[in-house]
């Protein structure tokens, strides 16, 4: 595959920088495949893109703390929910002796 990162695709104040990694990605992925001669899936966004550039979800998207529920910024975090909890019973309780001053 042919892959790259959004350094700051959450942040709006950097849109203009973020549209201009998407584009370069555009341009370097097709002087790419045109030396390998087939086409391997592209993937550029990260979660802070998934809702914000839909342009830069090409073949596949790379959702990473978004899958835990927390979003680009606090309106899209409030309409997400993790995908998993991590739960454990507390098997064991010990009281701990105070350490004496």
């Amino acid at each position: 595959s042919i892959l790259s990162h959004l350094a700051a695709s959450e942040d709006p104040a950097h849109d203009a920088f973020t549209r201009e990694q998407i584009a370069m990605f555009e341009r370097m992925s097709e002087r790419i495949i045109g030396i390998l001669g087939y086409r391997p899936l592209l993937h550029m966004a990260n979660s802070g893109a998934v809702g914000r550039f839909p342009e830069a979800h090409f073949d596949m998207v790379r959702l990473g703390i978004g899958l835990h529920g927390v979003g680009a910024n606090v309106e899209e975090t409030a309409r997400l929910l993790p995908t998993a909890a991590l739960r454990s019973p507390s098997l064991r309780s010990n009281a701990s002796p105070r350490a004496k001053a």
